[in-house]
């Protein structure tokens, strides 16, 4: 078999030339196809020059040997292409890496190139947007650039009327002054820039000719061969506005401060003064030097208290330092502070939001004045007030036992045989005292209300037993006048009320009183009704209705005002003080209610007495005072009076005889006392204010001794003021009477606290105490109706008291002793005002007046005054009783 060349086949030849294809670069590929085409030429020429045929093995021999040869050469020129191609390539790498790094450096320039110009952009926009003018100088003085503040400050309209300019003919002050600008160079006369970069202020003269303050630094900059000079300008005129509106701020406040009438301060929050004002100065003149800007507050008050600046002497500095340190720091209250020059200042300080101190000084010194001024006006008005209510208590009792006197003997008188004209003649006299109590009584009711002395003394009893009560007394006066007095009291209102009764009866009486008074035909209605529902306290409304003469409505208002009457001509007709409705008024606001009057001329009258009473449990009410059915006595009942007024012991034991009682009599407390030890009692009746021993101290003895410790104990007394019910029942008293005593009421009390299963049986009266009793006459004008018997004895016994009181006037005298002047004209004054001996009783008044008030020295220098109208008295009582047929023994008293 014929073996055919390799490259026989055309498709061996196309693998062959894209071997080389792949390997040789472009250029060396063409170069050597071009160099095989030839080869192959060659060969094919050569073998036609041989004359071989194509089939001829030796053909193929040439052939392939030249193929080696060729082969071999081919190698190495593909050997050496393959070299040169590499080194080319590293040459192009090392082209190529010098381009890239060009290119780089080329990027980066443009790079900065652009940043540069966006940064000069941007420096270029802030310069122009910046709020202080800004302009770069030559070193010759010539201004090269201005941003648009600078132009607009300097006055121009675009920068071209600014560059190319000198500075020097905007900044007018740089003439004879060091400058750094040679346009500027002239003898310096001046005081030189500031350093550069320094801030000073200068004036800017403005392109149209107006001068600015401006604040101007100007700095220099030299490099790279760039020498230039900037300048900052600051516009100052809003800034001195600014400064000047503050200032006159500051000036006005400064003013406002300084015109202030008070002291003014302020301290910073290091408690360092900042200001005050010249009025905080004159308060403080002792250590005014001390107090200046930056002085602690510490240290000036320690200068001011070492020199004695404040009131009272301060002993010990540093501890009242310490105090007011305290006071300061924590401001709290406004204090007050008394100086050494009589001033009183007010301090009110308080903290200010920094953590400083403000603080005022209000001189209070006139109001200081003032309040003492009223302090010793009240301590007046307190001694006032207190004599105001020795004098009621006295006017209470001294009026009261006289009266007391007059009334008993006025009964006793009646209980005698007397012919009808002389009965007449002694109701009348009673008609007129009653009336007379009535009055002493509204008088003394109306002072005791005003003072502020009245208390309530409430206890439970049946309201409609009191209304009856009130109807049934006055019926007498309205049958006489033909009047219909009626009550109606519904079953539906409750009657067990808890209350003053004797208040609500007083209230009520009055207005009943006043409408029958006021009316002279048809008739009056009291009517109760509940104004207010309450299951505890309802409200009671009693209306007092009559058909009299009315009342105009303008007078509605004062009707309840002090001494006040609707009509005078009926007030002179009917009589009375015009005190009645005031005394209702304030006794209704006492008890919580109101008095009301509803009226019209000729239509008569009602008056609403709107009152709160607590309501009661009708088996837990017992019958009062008021309710009180006057009974007998039980016979035998055995009486202890301890009284020192003689008009009253004859009274009050000849009722209670005549009643059936059997009495003994003591003189003071210490008798009575003594009486108590030595017999059993069924009831004691105490005065209060007797010599020796008074009812008070003597119902203590009594309660503490084994015998009648249990016996009801009455106060019989003048004294009705507020507090006085209490002290008697504190002291073991049972119960009161005040003076002057009604026979009615007293049989009354004495049954309500004595029963016949516990009176006393036997016992033998005790002997008779050798003290002589003080005795009492009620008036010359009632002794020619008495009994003989009776006229003596109360002549004796009152020339006796008077002769006994004045031995205790001469031993208080001598032995320099107030307390036993005051009781003896107290009795003495009491004797002699019953009896109706005017001047001794003025005389032993005043003088125990003065006793009273502590007056030592005046009262003692009386006595001699008081002795002789005693003696001139006394000289008068013998006269009477010669003329009467009587014989007195009448001492000199000198």
């Amino acid at each position: 078999m014929v073996r055919k060349p390799f490259f026989a086949s055309r498709e061996r030849r196309m693998i062959f030339i894209r071997w080389i294809r792949d390997i040789l670069s472009d250029a060396t590929f063409w170069l050597v196809l071009v160099f095989v085409v030839a080869s192959g030429s060659a060969v094919y020429v050569l073998s036609r020059e041989l004359g071989l045929p194509a089939e001829d093995h030796q053909h193929d021999i040439v052939f392939t040997n030249l193929l080696i040869a060729l082969g071999i050469a081919f190698a190495a020129a593909i050997g050496l292409t393959v070299l040169l191609a590499r080194q080319r390539r590293r040459a192009l790498e090392k082209v190529e890496d010098l381009v890239s790094r060009e290119r780089s450096r080329n990027v980066s320039l443009q790079q900065v190139i652009a940043r540069a110009e966006a940064g000069e952009a941007q420096v270029g926009a802030i310069i122009d947007t910046m709020l202080d003018g800004l302009v770069t100088i030559s070193p010759d003085g010539i201004i090269d650039t201005a941003n648009r503040a600078a132009v607009s400050m300097f006055g121009a309209r675009s920068s071209e009327e600014v560059t190319g300019r000198s500075i020097c003919d905007f900044l007018p002050e740089t003439e004879g002054r060091d400058t750094p600008f040679s346009c500027c160079e002239q003898p310096v006369s001046g005081s030189p820039l500031k350093g550069y970069g320094e801030r000073q202020e200068m004036v800017l003269r403005r392109v149209d000719g107006r001068e600015t303050p401006v604040e101007v630094a100007i700095s220099e900059l030299e490099a790279e061969g760039l020498h230039v000079f900037t300048a900052i300008f600051h516009d100052l005129t809003e800034q001195k506005a600014a400064a000047e509106k503050l200032r006159r701020a500051e000036t006005r406040l400064v003013d406002a401060i300084e015109s202030l009438p008070d002291g003014f301060v302020l301290y910073d929050a290091d408690d360092r003064l900042v200001l005050c004002n010249s009025k905080y100065r004159e308060f403080y003149a002792s250590s005014a030097e001390f107090i200046k800007e930056g002085e602690r507050f510490e240290d000036i008050i320690r200068n001011g208290a070492a020199r004695g600046q404040y009131v009272p002497d301060i002993q010990n500095v540093d501890e009242w330092v310490e105090m007011r340190l305290a006071l300061h720091r924590n401001p709290g209250e406004a204090m007050e502070q008394h100086l050494d020059d009589g001033r009183w200042l007010r301090v009110i300080e308080s903290r200010t939001s920094e953590g400083g101190l403000v603080g005022f000084r209000v001189d209070i010194t006139e109001l200081k004045h003032r309040e003492e001024d009223l302090r010793q006006e009240k301590e007046r008005a307190e001694v006032a007030n207190e004599a105001k209510a020795k004098f009621l208590a006295m006017m209470s009792h001294e009026i009261r036992t006289p009266l007391n006197g007059v009334l008993g003997i006025l009964s006793l008188l009646s209980d005698t045989g007397l012919t009808q004209e002389q009965k007449m003649y002694v109701r009348t006299a009673r008609d007129s005292g009653r009336a007379l109590l009535e009055l002493i009584n509204d008088i003394l009711d109306f002072t005791k209300l005003e003072a502020r002395r009245m208390e309530l003394d409430v206890s439970r009893f049946r309201l409609h037993k009191v209304l009856y009560g009130i109807v049934d007394l006055f019926a007498p006066i309205a049958r006489e006048k033909k009047l219909a007095l009626k009550l109606e009291y519904p079953r539906s209102v409750p009657t067990a009320v808890s209350a003053d009764a004797g208040r609500i009866r007083q209230v009520v009486l009055n207005l009943v009183s006043n409408a029958l008074k006021f009316t002279e035909m048809g008739s009056v209605i009291v009517s109760v009704s509940i104004e207010r529902e309450d299951p505890v306290k309802p409200t009671f409304l009693i209306s007092v209705t009559d058909s009299g003469i009315g009342i105009p409505k303008d007078k509605h208002e004062t009707l309840f005002g002090e001494f006040t009457t609707v009509d005078t001509r009926y007030a002179r007709k009917q009589g009375g003080t015009g005190l009645g409705l005031a005394i209702c008024k304030q006794l209704a606001e006492l008890m919580g209610g109101t008095v009301r009057v509803e009226s019209m001329p000729g239509a008569g009258s009602t008056f609403l007495f709107s009152v709160p009473l607590t309501l009661a449990k009708m088996e837990d009410t017992p019958s009062g005072t008021e309710e009180r059915q006057v009974g007998i006595l039980p016979p035998g009942l055995r009486i202890l009076l301890a009284e020192d007024n003689a008009t009253n012991q004859i009274v009050v034991s000849h009722a209670l005889e005549k009643a059936g009682c059997d009495v003994d009599i003591a003189n003071n407390g210490k008798e009575a006392v003594r009486y108590s030890e030595m017999r059993n009692y069924d009831c004691i009746l105490m005065d209060i204010s007797m010599p020796e021993m008074d009812g008070l101290e003597a119902t203590r003895h009594i309660r503490e001794a084994e015998r009648n410790q249990r016996v009801p104990i009455i106060a019989l007394t003048a004294y009705s003021l507020q507090g006085d019910r209490e002290t008697f029942l504190k002291a073991g008293m049972d119960d009161f009477l005040s003076k002057p005593v009604e026979k009615d009421d007293l049989i009354a009390m004495i049954l309500h606290h004595v029963s016949e299963g516990e009176t006393v049986q036997g016992g033998s009266k005790p002997e008779e105490p050798a003290v002589n009793g003080a005795d009492l006459n009620a008036a010359r004008e009632i002794l020619a109706s008495m009994p003989e018997e009776i006229q003596g004895k109360l002549l004796f016994q009152f020339e006796s008291d008077i002769l006994k009181r004045c031995e205790a006037v001469r031993d208080a005298h001598n032995q320099n002793d107030l307390e036993t002047l005051e009781r003896a004209t107290h009795a003495m004054k009491s004797v002699a005002g019953t009896f109706g001996a005017k001047d001794l009783a003025e005389v032993s008044a005043r003088v125990n007046q003065l006793a009273r008030d502590e007056k030592h020295g005046q009262a003692m220098g009386c006595i001699d005054e008081l002795l002789e109208t005693s003696n001139r008295t006394l000289a008068e009582v013998g006269a009477l009783a010669a003329s009467m047929g009587l014989k007195l023994e009448t001492p000199n008293l000198q």
